[in-house]
């Protein structure tokens, strides 16, 4: 009389492997690709603490130094995050959205803080200023708030609009192009900034010139990789080719700057040469005003790294 009544379940899956049996096509590699950069992320900040440790030692643990070690620590931390939603992902095939969502937030704020700390760096903040102008400062607030605003967009726009059926690329929205506009503008920002670091100290071009040269690259790899996404990689392909692009132009200036700040005698692109003690001796200087934040003209720091066995005269004479 009132025919069948059948409850049933449906598990469609990609193989019985635990890599591929919960993932689409678009997925296939992503969470080896994630362990594998949470492997080396995890050794570079490692060895940005035991660079630290060194510059600390020295007294040359400058704020730069702090905000890329921050941004590493949270970078590492993302990729975890990441990579505990891929495997619960790989399990099961639901995973948990909020570590997903909690490891892109992080993943923007370990970018945001390195932009900040180029910008800043390009300024000559603790290379040849003890400090930012307040006009400086309060136009750098204004535009890390745009861009935060913009980030915060972008994920509302991507939990809202965006269908997972469509593999839609992040990027691939109007907020996503805001960002590409607005790195594209920092990095504006950041030719400028070198360029006059270097006309008031044209003696720091080993580290500014390198330094200038191989972050030129990243801030355009940014917005490059993700037209590249969004015209010329196709849709199945998109986020697993994706994720390995973006997590290596991290990694990319992640290990430049660990390598010209590495605290050595053979280094010559070493940014620092004003110790953390001398910068409150510069602050409150009789001069006041806009001379007591630059710092004395030096090439660079690494004559502090000579060995212990050979006096360094010229700290006898700094200030």
């Amino acid at each position: 009389g009132d025919g069948l009544q059948l409850e049933y379940e449906m598990k469609l899956t990609n193989g019985q492997s635990f890599w591929t049996q919960h993932f689409s096509a678009d997925e296939f590699g992503i969470l080896e690709t994630d362990i594998t950069f949470l492997v080396i992320f995890f050794m570079v900040f490692l060895l940005s603490c035991y660079f630290a440790y060194n510059l600390k030692g020295r007294q040359l643990l400058h704020t730069t130094y702090k905000m890329f070690m921050m941004a590493a620590g949270v970078e590492v931390l993302s990729l975890l995050f990441h990579c505990v939603y891929w495997g619960l992902y790989a399990r099961d095939g639901v995973g948990s959205s909020s570590l997903k969502i909690l490891g892109k937030l992080l993943f923007s704020v370990s970018f945001l803080v390195f932009l900040l700390m180029l910008i800043l760096l390009g300024k000559g903040f603790t290379v040849t200023r003890a400090r930012i102008s307040h006009s400086g400062s309060v136009k750098l607030s204004i535009y890390m708030t745009i861009y935060t605003i913009t980030y915060v967009i972008l994920f509302i726009y991507e939990a809202e609009f965006f269908d997972p059926g469509e593999v839609l690329y992040a990027y691939d929205s109007p907020a996503g192009y805001g960002l590409m506009g607005l790195q594209l503008l920092a990095y504006v920002w950041f030719c400028y900034a070198v360029l006059v670091s270097l006309k008031h100290y044209p003696e720091k071009q080993p580290f500014y010139v390198p330094f200038f040269t191989t972050y030129t690259l990243w801030f355009f790899a940014v917005p490059v990789m993700a037209l590249i996404a969004n015209f010329g990689i196709p849709r199945w392909a998109r986020e697993k080719i994706v994720n390995g692009i973006q997590l290596g132009i991290h990694l990319y200036a992640h290990i430049v700057f660990l390598a010209i700040t590495r605290p050595s005698a053979a280094n010559k692109n070493f940014p620092y040469h004003v110790r953390t003690s001398q910068i409150g001796i510069l602050l409150s200087s009789p001069k006041g005003g806009e001379g007591a934040e630059s710092f004395p003209h030096h090439a660079y720091g690494n004559s502090t790294f000579l060995g212990d066995s050979q006096p360094n005269f010229t700290e006898l004479f700094s200030i």
